[in-house]
């Protein structure tokens, strides 16, 4: 819990005062045409559909739980995935991976 609480200081500090983010946690990732997703819309796995990549993007180097990522959300104030049914992680996916 510790380390998490860091990465969230760490992410804000630098979203609030738009800085670089840290090479240590997050992966800078060049657009590349497109990507295939991990699942769906409805978060069926293995159903992947592929979406385009026009931007560049930072991805985090470390997953989080569905349950670190709620805490994040509850410390920034952010708002909860759209396939989380009203704002609330899936009933026992708590410590799954956030995709």
């Amino acid at each position: 819990m510790k380390h998490f609480l860091i990465i969230i200081t760490i992410l804000s500090a630098c979203i609030c005062q738009a800085q670089t983010l840290p090479d240590a946690l997050f992966a800078h990732i060049e657009s590349s045409g497109t990507y295939t997703m991990l699942a769906d819309k409805g978060n069926h796995l293995g159903l992947g559909e592929k979406v385009a990549i026009s931007t560049d993007f930072y991805k985090a180097r470390h997953a989080v739980s569905n349950q670190q990522w709620r805490q994040f959300l509850d410390a920034t104030e952010g708002t909860a995935t759209s396939y989380w049914a009203d704002g609330k992680i899936p009933e026992g996916k708590e410590q799954h991976p956030f995709y």
